[in-house]
């Protein structure tokens, strides 16, 4: 009986220890970053630029045009 209570008792450490030194599963990892927006930088449509945190996508043919301040990047 004693042998029982110390194997159950191991068991729940070694469960709690799992639960708390390791990353919850759920947990999803950032988007990674385009490259860099540049003004002199042409992109095409579908064409990727990161700017002030977010990563943009050219709608069209595009140049020196602010990614968030116009139509042209979503």
């Amino acid at each position: 009986m004693r042998q029982r209570v110390l194997a159950l008792l191991t068991a729940m450490v070694s469960a709690l220890a799992l639960a708390v030194f390791l990353p919850a599963s759920s947990a999803s990892a950032a988007a990674a970053c385009g490259p860099g927006w540049s003004a002199s930088a042409v992109y095409t449509g579908g064409g990727v630029a990161s700017y002030n945190g977010h990563n943009w996508s050219a709608k069209w043919w595009t140049q020196g045009e602010t990614p968030g301040t116009s139509d042209v990047w979503a």
